[in-house]
């Protein structure tokens, strides 16, 4: 599971493509991340995201403002590691 959401997370022009068309959640969702084994909410702050602190290559679908102000990035679009918040929708579903 790690190799292939590590896979989906490499750039390439048709694949950032038809990965933004399939992300779930928009700018402005709340969300809740899984981060340090804990479920913390936040907002959506961007989509298909990469910082100069990633490796070289590496989109992640998302980049996550906190309640508390840090951000941070989900590795995959799955709920094993994002999903709605709490009183929110899913955007759309996956396929």
């Amino acid at each position: 599971a790690l190799k292939r959401a590590f896979a989906e997370c490499v750039a390439t022009p048709e694949g950032l493509a038809e990965r933004e068309q399939s992300l779930r959640f928009q700018v402005g969702d709340s969300v809740q991340c899984l981060t340090d084994g804990q479920w913390l909410p936040g907002v959506i702050e961007r989509r298909m995201a990469h910082t100069d602190s990633m490796p070289q290559g590496l989109v992640a679908p998302y980049m996550i403002k906190l309640e508390d102000g840090d951000s941070v990035w989900a590795p995959a679009d799955e709920d094993a590691v994002i999903r709605a918040g709490r009183g929110q929708k899913r955007s759309r579903t996956r396929k």
